[in-house]
C-alpha cells in the first residue's frame, strides 16, 4: 500500500485503534504511521476512529511517532482543500 500511495498529496488511512488492536483487519496508530512514513505523502488524514480515541490527545499521540508530514484528524464537517 505504501508503494501505491508514494508521494500523494493526501493519504487518507484508517486508524480504528490507538493501540492493542482487537481486529486484524483494522489498523492501530503505530501501523498507520508506519504506512504514512513509508508512503511519504505531503499530508495524511487518519479516519475511522473507534470510541477508545475519545479520551486521546490526537496531536500528542501522533507526534510520538514522528510521521514526517502533517497528519489531520478526520472529524465531522471537516473540509479539506486539495
Amino acid at each position: 500500500m505504501a508503494a501505491f500511495a508514494r508521494g500523494v498529496d493526501l493519504l487518507i488511512i484508517e486508524s480504528s485503534y490507538v493501540r492493542d488492536k482487537k481486529m486484524q483487519k483494522h489498523l492501530e496508530l503505530a501501523e498507520a504511521i508506519y504506512l504514512i512514513r513509508k508512503a511519504r505523502p505531503k499530508r495524511a488524514m487518519l479516519t475511522h476512529f473507534y470510541a477508545e480515541w475519545n479520551d486521546v490527545d490526537f496531536a500528542a499521540a501522533v507526534a510520538e511517532f514522528d510521521p514526517k508530514c502533517k497528519v489531520i484528524e478526520a472529524v465531522d464537517g471537516l473540509v479539506i482543500n486539495i
